[in-house]
């Protein structure tokens, strides 16, 4: 069925590049019900849901005309999904994070453990960003979604001992730019 799918979805975006406006439609909103269904085991929070699912689209649209028809389709569809859910995590997890009640301020709020989480976090986004894509995707993939390696494998085309050695280097390279001492040695 996936294999199906994934066919389906592949010469209907080869149409939609070719200029076929009803294709791209109707494949738009096939698109809409596989995410939807995606998002919603992943985002408790559903009045999320629909957000998140437009800046899919709305990223699925910007990009189409990078699709290679000769290419699996699905696992093109998950990576831009994956990239927004992540994009919506952060957004979500900051704005949780500074969101407490007034009982919480009289006892937790302290100005330099929010300077320090500040500073960690912008030097965390330094870090991820000086990442290649690859090595970024894959560590975002395992440890932020907590994907194993056989299915970032899977979902990035890659072999396994692939993803373990992109892992491996990300890893030292976040080491390196957090100054956090490396065990191994």
């Amino acid at each position: 069925m996936d294999s199906e799918r994934d066919r389906k979805f592949s010469i209907m975006m080869a149409q939609a590049q070719n200029g076929n406006q009803i294709i791209y439609e109707a494949l738009l909103k096939e698109v809409a019900v596989v995410m939807s269904g995606y998002l919603r085991k992943r985002i408790y929070d559903h009045a999320f849901v629909e957000d998140v699912l437009q800046e899919i689209l709305i990223s699925l649209h910007k990009a189409k005309h990078t699709y290679k028809p000769e290419s699996p389709f699905m696992p093109w569809l998950f990576a831009i999904a994956e990239f927004r859910l992540i994009d919506f995590l952060r957004k979500y997890t900051k704005i949780r994070n500074r969101e407490v009640t007034g009982l919480e301020v009289e006892h937790s709020y302290d100005p330099a453990v929010d300077a320090k989480k500040e500073d960690l976090s912008e030097k965390m986004d330094a870090a991820l960003s000086a990442l290649t894509p690859k090595q970024k995707k894959v560590v975002e993939l395992l440890k932020v979604q907590h994907f194993s390696v056989k299915e970032v494998a899977s979902q990035l085309n890659m072999s396994e001992s692939a993803v373990k050695v992109n892992a491996h280097r990300g890893y030292q390279s976040l080491r390196l730019k957090l100054g956090v001492e490396d065990d191994e040695n």
